[in-house]
């Protein structure tokens, strides 16, 4: 799934997906 970071938060990172759809991505859900 590609996203694009829109910015970064203490909460999670807030993302938007290539279809326009943003949300917020809470850290403990990343895996790096």
């Amino acid at each position: 799934m590609d996203a694009t970071v829109l910015e970064i938060t203490k909460d999670g990172v807030r993302v938007q997906l290539t279809s326009g759809m943003s949300m917020i991505v809470r850290t403990e859900h990343l895996v790096f």
